[in-house]
């Protein structure tokens, strides 16, 4: 995150035997990498010179002189634990577009869903999700909810939304939520929200809703993708060839690879109107263009064919019309 003199921090909590504090980072390059091992591991640590915070208890500040070594098992009597309702730092629609992509954080305001309905994720079974936006004093952010926090939003209703990720697609700042995502009916209605902003919102909610053809003489670039579905959370988890046993990094559960489903995704560039603009397709799109070349599925399965030869298939391929989606997934594939 960065703070209101332009110092780029973060925040992480530090378990003691019988409570915990709350610390704040300054040098994030120095220990984050650090820090986020020790979370993932869970494995004892010491900290040294560093700052308690002068007016605020159970608060310290982390900085270049603060030292994070490793603790001795005999040093550490109590086992860890993890720490219930902790909730990440309260931020603004305002202020999304200066925090950095993957940080958690908890946002208050009105949350619209306009005509927009759940839709279930191309390649992803028992993943749904759910565009929408959420206005404030300060204006809106596209807020995209999963499966669980779906069943508890209600459209025109003004909620706290705790421990939710950021998140980028094509430049453009979102809030995504997480299985920590909780969202709370909130009291405090803000201040005085704009009509006007407002009015963009479900505006730009309704425009997303509309599909767009888009013409292509030849792709110029693509990117190839291939990777698991998570057995436990349903998360991407890539691909490693050498190994049947694979790590979700997001629930960091292990599972056998034949037990999940292969999915692959391709990452294109083509030239529309001068510019060059970026689509995704997924195995079913992948799969028309694949048909083009041959019949014969059985020989042309896109999640057996290597990378080099799906890329190349792409690449030959001429005359393509493709139906988009606002974010630039491409749900059909025809030929001209």
């Amino acid at each position: 995150m960065i703070s209101s003199k332009g110092s780029e921090y973060f925040s992480f909590t530090v378990q003691k035997h019988d409570s915990s504090v709350k610390a704040v980072c300054f040098s994030p390059k120095k220990h984050k990498q650090q820090v986020e091992s020790k979370a993932e591991s869970c494995s004892p640590c010491k900290l040294r010179k560093f700052v308690p915070h002068p007016s605020e208890r159970d608060v310290i500040w982390v900085n270049k002189n603060t030292e994070i070594d490793d603790a001795r098992d005999t040093e550490v009597n109590f086992s860890f634990r993890k720490i219930e309702n902790e909730t990440a730092a309260i931020t603004t629609t305002k202020d999304v577009t200066e925090i950095k992509v993957n940080q958690i954080v908890t946002i208050r305001g009105l949350l619209l869903f306009g005509e927009k309905k759940p839709e279930q994720v191309p390649s992803r079974p028992n993943l749904t999700k759910l565009e929408t936006s959420l206005v404030d004093d300060h204006g809106s952010v596209p807020v995209t909810l999963w499966n669980e926090q779906i069943n508890t939003a209600r459209d025109g209703q003004h909620y706290e939304i705790q421990n939710i990720r950021v998140r980028q697609y094509n430049g453009q700042k979102y809030l995504s939520s997480t299985s920590e995502t909780k969202l709370l009916p909130s009291k405090d209605r803000l201040g005085q929200l704009q009509p006007q902003v407002i009015q963009q919102a479900k505006e730009t909610l309704k425009r997303q809703l509309q599909e767009a053809e888009v013409l292509c003489d030849r792709v110029l670039t693509v990117e190839i993708l291939k990777y698991f579905t998570c057995v436990n959370c349903k998360k991407k988890v890539q691909s490693r060839q050498e190994s049947p046993v694979l790590k979700c990094t997001n629930c960091n559960c292990h599972f056998l690879k034949d037990r999940s489903t292969k999915n692959t995704a391709a990452r294109i560039s083509i030239a529309v109107d001068g510019q060059t603009s970026w689509y995704t397709l997924f195995t079913p799109s992948i799969q028309a263009i694949v048909g083009k070349i041959s019949t014969n599925t059985n020989e042309n399965n896109v999640d057996q064919m290597d990378e080099e030869e799906l890329s190349q298939v792409i690449l030959l391929c001429k005359g393509l019309k493709f139906t988009v989606t606002p974010t630039n997934i491409i749900t059909s594939v025809t030929f001209t």
